[in-house]
């Protein structure tokens, strides 16, 4: 398996990001089934530590629905 980083607050994840070519996940539904009986060999982000990430917030005239929003 590659190397997995789960950060805690939004910029631990934009260094990794900056830093190795990871793949984004945010809860694995897709991503483990998609590897079935296939070594784990991906860098993994997982981005589901961070609250920043999470729930929907009015901005201005805009919505924004977190990447982490159910």
């Amino acid at each position: 398996m590659g190397d997995y980083v789960r950060p805690a607050e939004l910029d631990g994840a934009l260094r990794a990001l900056r830093a190795g070519r990871y793949v984004v996940l945010a809860g694995g539904t897709d991503f483990y089934p998609a590897r079935v009986g296939r070594p784990l060999s991906d860098d993994v982000l997982d981005i589901s530590a961070i609250p920043a990430l999470n729930g929907i917030t009015r901005q201005g005239s805009t919505w924004r629905i977190g990447a982490l929003t159910t």
